[in-house]
């Protein structure tokens, strides 16, 4: 499929719309980084019987692209299907040389069967590309990651997404971190005309979808949906791979960045420092691999939801961060959806999947610390004062909460309790599980139900309970 064009063979479109009375339509392009991916016009190849058309694809990064480069592709159809492909749509550009430099274009050839000659327009589902793989570093003393040495930071997707690792000493970390990044121009869930809404249904991503489908299946939940890039409905979906990281993490505190402007920018893009005048921030959804269950457990999510399911995980914002547990699966570029049951169903299901998370762990619960039930009581003292509307108050004991944590975040406290065996599960750092979760909790009471501006960083200092809405 990247043979030269031969144009001795190949009689142009626009001669074969003069004979088969067929309309002709202007070819789409993806706009996003880290590639951009543009059709030429389609030629009819007589001898092969298709409609072909050369797609650049450009790599606006800083740094190299590896091959292969992902691309589904929507003829808008289903009488015209991607030649080649065992599903039709999913285009497996192999590179010349095995990478795209930075800056650098390559041209391939793709081919569109269209045995009934119907009109088309192929466009840009998603595209996947992996960078450079970034390994754990090598210290003289001590553990990587962990005081006295400094904090682990990757970023093999550059601005893209940064994770910050802070780990506790004794933990085993090693390897390598891989990442994949997926842009997708346009949420199926999302009309723009007249205004920006979602459906709120659950979008199935990953294997068997057209999204992402190089990604292991997992699903967007309906509260959060696409609201970047030059359409206004984009999202970024990011694949990582810490196999020497993931299971061994216990007790360390993850922060990831993720950064949308520089993926699909667009005039719809979300801020954090405009969130007095928009009512949104740029929120992120975070979630263990449903192929990695016995490296990287699993969350409450997957049962209530699904397997592989990804959930609203924004911890701060100033870029957006989500703080977790592992290194993961990301998507962002997201805007809040609350559905019928507005913002109290949405921060009681939360409240819920705290508290199973706090529940299901491997805590001590043993005096005098009482560790596990004293997390258990912050978290329904919290709730208690969200559901009476005393916001501050609500905020305050989950501060104190992951103060509480952090203090007592050890491994005769926090234990993991990963099974390796298939089909997995369990949780490898519950602490830094917990962390997120609080952190989470804390900025979606504190902006979208108290109308606060986001904090910038987490943790935050305990305050004050005021005792009133905010």
């Amino acid at each position: 499929m990247r043979a030269a064009i031969s144009n001795s063979r190949w009689l142009s479109l626009r001669s074969l719309v003069a004979l088969l009375g067929l309309a002709f339509s202007a070819l789409a392009q993806s706009s996003g980084a880290p590639v951009t991916a543009k059709f030429s016009g389609l030629v009819y190849d007589r001898a092969t019987q298709t409609f072909n058309s050369v797609l650049t694809l450009t790599n606006t990064w800083a740094s190299t692209i590896l091959s292969p480069v992902i691309i589904t592709i929507s003829t808008g159809t289903s009488a015209v299907t991607v030649a080649g492909t065992t599903d039709g749509s999913t285009y497996i550009a192999n590179l010349p040389g095995g990478s795209i430099g930075p800056g650098v274009s390559v041209q391939v050839v793709v081919a569109f069967a269209d045995p009934t000659r119907v009109s088309f327009t192929p466009s840009i589902t998603s595209i996947t590309v992996t960078a450079p793989s970034q390994s754990v570093p090598t210290v003289m003393t001590g553990t990587p990651c962990a005081p006295p040495n400094p904090a682990c930071v990757f970023n093999p997707l550059g601005p893209e997404l940064t994770t910050t690792l802070v780990a506790y000493p004794g933990d085993i970390l090693t390897g390598t971190v891989v990442e994949k990044s997926c842009t997708v121009p346009s949420d199926p869930r999302v009309s723009t005309s007249g205004g920006w809404a979602c459906s709120g249904a659950n979008l199935p991503i990953g294997t068997g979808t057209a999204y992402c489908p190089a990604f292991p299946a997992a699903i967007i939940p309906g509260t959060v949906c696409g609201h970047s890039g030059p359409t206004g409905s984009g999202f970024a979906v990011v694949e990582a791979t810490a196999t020497g990281i993931d299971p061994n993490d216990n007790n360390s505190f993850l922060t990831t960045e993720a950064n949308m402007d520089v993926v699909l920018p667009g005039a719809a893009n979300l801020e954090c420092s405009t969130f007095s005048t928009t009512g949104q921030i740029p929120l992120i959804a975070w979630g263990t691999r449903s192929d990695l269950t016995t490296i990287e457990g699993t969350i409450p999510e997957d049962t209530s939801v699904g397997a592989g399911a990804l959930t609203e995980l924004t911890g701060a914002c100033d870029p957006s961060k989500t703080i977790g547990r592992g290194v993961s699966m990301y998507a962002f570029g997201f805007a809040l959806n609350l559905g019928e049951g507005g913002i109290n169903s949405f921060v009681d299901n939360k409240y819920a999947n705290l508290l199973s998370t706090v529940n299901t762990a491997s805590i001590s619960n043993a005096p005098p610390s009482y560790v596990q039930s004293t997390l258990a009581s912050y978290i329904t003292t919290s709730q208690y004062y969200f559901y009476s509307g005393y916001y501050s108050c609500a905020v305050n004991q989950l501060a104190q909460a992951d103060s509480f944590l952090r203090s007592y975040a050890n491994p005769d406290n926090f234990k993991s309790n990963l099974d390796p065996t298939a089909p997995g599960g369990g949780n490898p750092n519950p602490a830094g599980d917990i962390d997120g979760r609080l952190a989470n909790l804390y900025l979606t009471i504190n902006t979208e139900a108290a109308g606060n501006a986001p904090n910038p960083t987490w943790p935050v200092a305990p305050g004050s309970c005021g005792g009133g809405g905010k």
